[in-house]
């Protein structure tokens, strides 16, 4: 078992891509992370930049033709996607 730490205290949703685990994460702001499932080494976070609105949650992450995608819900009724170029070479 690989323990990491920080990965668990408010992961929101998770997704596999090739060979890496992307996960959502609120640490006062929102940001996404990595974990090289071949090495087992996270990679730094990346913060994501939103307006907040009274609800407020990374709803899902996905990956498509290269880049992630994360959805950021920040009403009831209302949702921001945000698009992140992924390194393919890496």
């Amino acid at each position: 078992m690989y323990k990491f730490p920080g990965y668990n205290t408010s992961t929101y949703v998770t997704t596999v891509y090739k060979d890496y685990l992307f996960y959502g994460t609120l640490n006062y702001y929102f940001y996404v992370g990595a974990i090289d499932l071949r090495t087992h080494e996270m990679l730094p976070e990346v913060k994501i930049d939103y307006t907040p609105g009274n609800l407020n949650r990374i709803s899902s992450i996905g990956v498509h033709e290269g880049q992630l995608y994360v959805e950021i819900q920040t009403e009831l009724d209302h949702s921001d996607i945000h698009v992140l170029d992924l390194d393919e070479d890496e």
